[in-house]
């Protein structure tokens, strides 16, 4: 089945949520409105009930809300300079060993340490050091266009390469 729309940002869900609420539709009918339009996957009815409590209780904002927990700073700042200056001290330290030497004031988990030296320093693990990732785009095309000359000169010399 083709559906009209799809497919759709939560905010514009939440949108058509306050204005079927404003229309004085109930949760039920709302999300059967939204299916129709938006497929299964769009949002639970649960989760439609509880923003029309919401919009009927006075929300008039669509967009998401502040969230409590722990911010996406925890890999930046201070947390980021310290395991980068453990690393450019000594690259064969492991994971746990950087994550039980970092000061007590720096409050992250194990994952966000690992987080820190993949994703954002760009490091990876060979044999028992943490190295940074140099591969290019650039370098990709060559090993690909090398491989390649490999294959035609195999395929034109035979067995006597």
């Amino acid at each position: 089945m083709d559906l009209p729309i799809a497919p759709a940002s939560a905010s514009e869900v939440r949108a058509v949520i306050r204005f079927s609420t404003a229309k004085g539709l109930s949760a039920v009918k709302i999300h059967r409105e939204l299916v129709s339009v938006y497929g299964d996957n769009v949002m639970s009815i649960q989760m439609g009930r509880r923003l029309r409590v919401d919009f009927l209780g006075g929300r008039a904002n669509v967009r998401d809300e502040p969230r409590s927990g722990r911010s996406s700073t925890a890999t930046e700042g201070e947390p980021f300079e310290h395991v980068r200056s453990l690393i450019d001290a000594n690259g064969r330290l492991t994971l746990d060993d950087i994550f039980m030497k970092l000061p007590p004031h720096i409050e992250i988990s194990r994952n966000s340490v690992a987080n820190i030296l993949s994703d954002k320093l760009g490091y990876t693990k060979v044999c028992a050091r943490w190295v940074p990732r140099l591969l290019t785009e650039q370098h990709k095309q060559n090993r690909v266009e090398a491989a390649s000359k490999f294959m035609e000169l195999l395929e034109s010399e035979g067995e006597s390469l």
